[in-house]
């Protein structure tokens, strides 16, 4: 039996929450404001009543059926390929702290703002592996953006979407994916350095004796 990847722990773990509160408000298509108000990101309940968790949990909490299918989808398409290009810890660090910065800043929509969802992390790992393929590949780094900016300006036109965890997701993804891959390809060519030179210690060992 094969171990679960880091993005099918995720997507249970979505799934676990959406069920949850689908049974809590009696309702399996849509959740309904009175549950999300203390799982989701709730302006007013931030302001008002400290619930500064909600900034990591609306990470997890989808509003509706529609909402978590078409995040899933992006997930399992973006998140694979994610983790072909990063460790699992680098994956977890720029999916997190993209989905954390995006909702922090969603302050700005409002004090009766209430939103949720992991477009923003997900979005992050989408402009980090952009990233990563242009250095791969040895493709044009701003080939690659222009087709994230097509692929952002697309899911900004859909109805109902919060823009501010949209773009700072990205830009977050991209700042942190950069910075991790490159720390990953350096420590990784020091490793083939190093193993490479204790080779060469060993066969000059050999012809001596």
């Amino acid at each position: 039996m094969r171990k679960l990847k880091l993005t099918e722990y995720i997507l249970i773990i979505n799934f676990v929450v959406y069920i949850i509160l689908s049974i809590l408000c009696f309702n399996p298509l849509i959740i309904s404001n009175d549950v999300l108000i203390w799982v989701a990101q709730s302006n007013y309940m931030i302001y008002y009543h400290f619930l500064y968790y909600e900034f990591f949990t609306a990470i997890f909490v989808h509003l509706n059926l529609a909402h978590i299918l078409s995040n899933s989808l992006f997930l399992l398409i973006f998140g694979y390929r994610c983790e072909e290009l990063f460790s699992k810890r680098d994956y977890s660090i720029i999916y997190i702290v993209s989905g954390l910065i995006g909702n922090i800043l969603s302050l700005f929509l409002g004090l009766y703002s209430i939103s949720g969802g992991s477009s923003g992390a997900i979005l992050g790992i989408f402009s980090a592996i952009l990233y990563a393929l242009s250095v791969k590949e040895k493709r044009a780094f701003k080939s690659f953006i222009f087709i994230g900016l097509l692929f952002l300006i697309f899911i900004g036109a859909q109805y109902g979407v919060n823009p501010i965890s949209h773009w700072t997701g990205f830009i977050v993804g991209l700042i942190l994916g950069r910075y991790l891959f490159k720390k990953s390809e350096t420590n990784r060519n020091k490793k083939i350095i190093s193993k490479n030179e204790s080779k060469y210690k060993k066969k000059i060992i050999f012809k001596n004796k």
